[in-house]
C-alpha cells in the first residue's frame, strides 16, 4: 500500500509540473500541499531523478520529504550554475519548491536534515526540432552603463522585475554590457552585491564586463562573478581578458575565466540556438585606475570576437552569434565583425550590443546592427530578430529604444523576492545617505569646474592638516552636477562614487609644468606656500603634490604611465589608520563648513584653480 501512495503522489507530481508553460521562463504552476497525499517514509527528493524538457517548459515544482520530522527545517545545497534556479533554499517536509529551468544541461542538487543528505540528479533538454521553413522572431532585450542606479523612478526593483518578466517569455534574452554596479551609495556600499543578487534572481541571461566594473580590484569582480542566488549565476562574460606581466610587458595565454568566460550558449524554445561572447576594448584600459589591472591585459576585440565566432558556428553548432562589448566606437569594426568567415562561411556576428560611451546610437553593416542604449536607469534597448529558417540568417532587425518611465505600467507590482532583495541592502544604506552634510550651497557645482576645484581644495587643506608640505592637489572632473542647497551623502556619493586615493606625490617640475598645460580634464587648487607663489618652473627637480591614485599612476594602451612619468607616492592619507579616499576627504569638508559654500568662490577664474595662469605670480592678499 505504502508503494501505491508513493505512484500516485509521484503521477500527481509529474501532472502539475508538466502543464503546457512557456519553456525556461516562470510561469509557475502550483499545487497545494494539503491536496498532495502523504508519500511514504523516509527522507528523500521526490522526484528523486527530475527530467526537464524545455520544449514542455522551465516550471514546475520539487519536493523533499522527511517523515522523520516534519517540522524542521531542510536545508537545500544547490551548486553555482547558469542551468537553473529555485525560489528557497530552505523548506519543511513536503513543502513546495519552485524551480525556474534556465538552459539545458545537468547538475546534482542535495539536501541536508542533522546528519543526513539526500540527492537529486537533474538533466535539462530541449527537443524542440527547428523548423524547416518560415520565419521565428527572437527578442533581445540591451542595458548598458547602469552604473548602480538603484533608487531611481524607475528603481532597481523596477528593473529586476521586468528582467525576470522578460526571460520567462520565449525566444527572448536579456543581456547587460557592463559598467553594471558602480555610480551610487546603495550598489557601491556592497561593492555590487545588490545588482548581482537582483541579476541572478531575476534570471539575466548574461553580463559582460566594463571598465568601471573593475573598480574596486579584481578579488572583488571575481566575488561576484561567482555569486550565485538559489543556485542560478548570470554568466559573466570576457573573451579577450588574459594574464599580464607588468614588468616584462608580456601578455599570457591564459584567459581569465575566474573574471568571466569567453562565451555562454542558450537553445531557445523555438530549437534555435545563439551564442553569445562578451569582451570589453582595449581602449578602455586608460580609463580604469591602473593598480587595479596590473595583471590582466585586454587582447585585440575584434580577433577574439572572429575566433569565438568560428567556435559558436563550427564547434557549438550555434545559428546566431551575438557581440556583447563594451566598446562604444562600434564603426570601426562593423565591416570585419559582419563580414564572412572563410571557416563557418557565415558573418562572424548577427548583432552587435555595444556599451561604455553613454550613447543612444545603432548603426547597420553589411546587414548587421550595432547599437547601444545610453545609460543609468533611463533606457533599455529592445531588438527584434526575424530568423529565417530556409536561409539561417536573420532577415530583419528591428531596434527599438524604450524609455523606462513608459515601462512603468508593465510592471504594476514588484516580485516579491526582487522586493527583499533590495529593501535588505537598502536597511544598511539609508541613514548612511539621508545625513546632510551642508543645507548651504549656494549655486550649481559643475562637474568641469566647481565641483573638482572644491575637492582640491578639501584634498589640499587635508593634505597640510596631516602635516605635509605640499604645493598643489590635483584631481580628476566630477561624475555629475551637484545642487543644493541641501546635500546628503547619498547626493554626493553619486557626484563622486570613485575610491580613488588620495597620494602625496613627488614628481619632476617638468611633468608639473605638463600637466598645468596638459589638455583634459584635470582641476587644481594652488597652495600658499612660497612654492606655489610662484611660476610653475619646468627645470625644479621636485614638486609635491595631493593627488588621486588615478591620476598618478595613469597608464596608457602601451601600459606605461603617461601622466606623470616622475610620480612617486611618498604617503597617502589616512584616516584612522585606512585609507581616506577623495569622497571622504570631500564630505568631511563639507561637514567642517560653518557657512555657505558658494559656487563663486570655486571658480575656474581665479588664480588658485587657473591651470593657465600658474605660469604667473600669485598675490596673496
Amino acid at each position: 500500500m505504502k508503494r501505491k501512495s508513493l505512484l500516485f503522489g509521484l503521477v500527481l507530481f509529474v501532472l502539475a509540473s508538466c502543464g503546457k508553460v512557456s519553456p525556461r521562463r516562470s510561469t509557475s504552476t502550483s499545487t497545494s500541499t494539503t491536496t498532495r497525499p502523504a508519500p511514504g517514509p523516509g527522507f528523500y527528493f521526490l522526484p528523486a531523478r527530475l527530467e526537464i524538457d524545455l520544449k514542455n517548459g522551465s516550471t514546475g515544482e520539487i519536493y523533499v520529504f522527511n517523515s522523520y520530522a516534519g517540522s524542521e527545517s531542510i536545508s537545500w545545497v544547490i551548486p553555482k550554475t547558469n542551468l537553473i534556479s529555485f525560489e528557497k533554499i530552505e523548506t519543511k517536509s513536503n513543502e513546495k519548491n519552485t524551480y525556474h529551468a534556465f538552459n539545458t544541461g545537468s547538475l546534482t542538487i542535495s539536501a541536508t536534515w542533522r546528519d543526513k543528505e539526500v540527492k537529486c540528479e537533474i538533466n535539462i533538454v530541449n527537443t524542440a526540432v527547428k523548423k524547416t521553413s518560415g520565419t521565428e522572431k527572437i527578442s533581445i532585450y540591451a542595458v548598458n552603463d547602469y552604473h548602480g542606479h538603484v533608487n531611481e523612478t524607475f528603481s532597481l526593483k523596477h528593473y529586476g522585475t521586468f528582467i525576470k518578466q522578460k526571460v520567462n517569455q520565449p525566444n527572448t534574452l536579456f543581456l547587460d554590457q557592463g559598467d553594471t554596479w558602480q555610480g551610487s551609495l546603495e550598489s557601491n556600499y556592497n561593492r555590487g552585491r545588490l545588482i548581482t543578487d537582483v541579476y541572478n534572481a531575476a534570471g539575466m541571461s548574461a553580463r559582460t564586463i566594463g571598465n568601471h566594473d573593475f573598480d574596486w580590484g579584481i578579488d572583488a569582480l571575481v566575488e561576484n562573478t561567482a555569486a550565485s542566488y538559489h543556485g542560478y549565476a548570470t554568466p559573466v562574460l570576457a573573451a579577450n581578458v588574459y594574464d599580464f606581466d607588468w614588468d616584462s610587458k608580456i601578455i599570457g595565454t591564459t584567459q581569465q575565466s575566474q573574471i568571466g568566460r569567453e562565451y555562454v550558449t542558450f537553445t531557445l524554445e523555438s530549437g534555435i540556438k545563439v551564442g553569445v561572447v562578451g569582451t570589453i576594448s582595449d581602449s578602455c584600459e586608460p580609463d580604469i585606475c591602473t593598480p587595479n589591472i596590473m595583471s590582466v591585459e585586454f587582447v585585440n576585440i575584434i580577433k577574439t570576437i572572429q575566433e569565438i565566432s568560428d567556435t559558436l558556428r563550427i564547434e557549438e553548432g550555434c545559428d546566431l552569434v551575438i557581440a556583447s562589448m563594451h566598446e562604444g566606437y562600434f564603426n570601426y569594426m562593423g565591416t570585419e565583425l559582419s563580414s564572412i568567415s572563410p571557416l563557418s562561411h557565415k558573418k562572424y556576428v548577427d548583432l552587435g550590443l555595444n556599451g561604455h560611451t553613454h550613447q543612444r546610437e545603432s548603426y547597420e553593416e553589411n546587414g548587421v546592427t550595432f547599437a547601444q542604449f545610453g545609460n543609468y536607469d533611463n533606457y533599455i534597448g529592445k531588438i527584434n530578430l526575424t530568423y529565417d529558417y530556409v536561409t539561417g540568417e536573420i532577415s530583419q532587425t528591428d531596434v527599438y529604444t524604450l524609455d523606462t518611465t513608459s515601462l512603468l505600467d508593465d510592471v504594476p507590482t514588484i516580485d516579491p523576492e526582487i522586493n527583499k532583495i533590495v529593501d535588505h541592502y537598502n536597511e544598511q544604506t539609508d541613514v548612511i545617505g539621508k545625513e546632510v552634510l551642508t543645507s548651504q550651497l549656494q549655486g550649481e557645482f559643475d562637474r568641469y569646474g566647481a565641483m573638482p576645484n572644491l575637492v582640491c581644495k578639501a584634498m589640499y587643506e587635508e593634505a597640510i592638516r596631516q602635516g605635509y608640505d605640499v604645493s598643489y592637489a590635483l584631481c580628476n572632473m566630477s561624475r555629475m552636477v551637484l545642487e543644493g542647497p541641501v546635500v546628503t551623502y547619498a547626493s554626493l556619493y553619486e557626484v563622486l562614487p570613485f575610491d580613488n586615493i588620495c597620494y602625496i606625490v613627488e614628481m619632476s617640475g617638468q611633468d608639473a609644468y605638463n600637466e598645468m598645460h596638459a589638455s583634459g580634464s584635470l582641476f587644481i587648487y594652488r597652495g600658499d606656500n612660497e612654492e606655489a607663489r610662484l611660476p610653475i618652473d619646468s627645470s625644479k627637480e621636485k614638486y609635491t603634490f595631493v593627488v588621486l591614485d588615478y591620476i598618478a599612476l595613469h597608464a596608457g594602451v602601451n601600459r606605461e604611465y603617461d601622466y606623470i612619468p616622475s610620480a612617486n607616492p611618498i604617503a597617502e592619507l589616512k584616516k584612522n589608520g585606512i585609507s581616506y579616499n577623495y569622497r571622504e576627504v570631500t564630505a568631511d569638508y563639507m561637514r567642517n563648513q560653518t557657512g555657505a559654500i558658494n559656487r563663486s568662490d570655486y571658480s575656474s577664474y581665479n588664480i588658485r584653480y587657473d591651470r593657465g595662469q600658474t605660469s604667473q605670480e600669485m598675490v596673496i592678499s
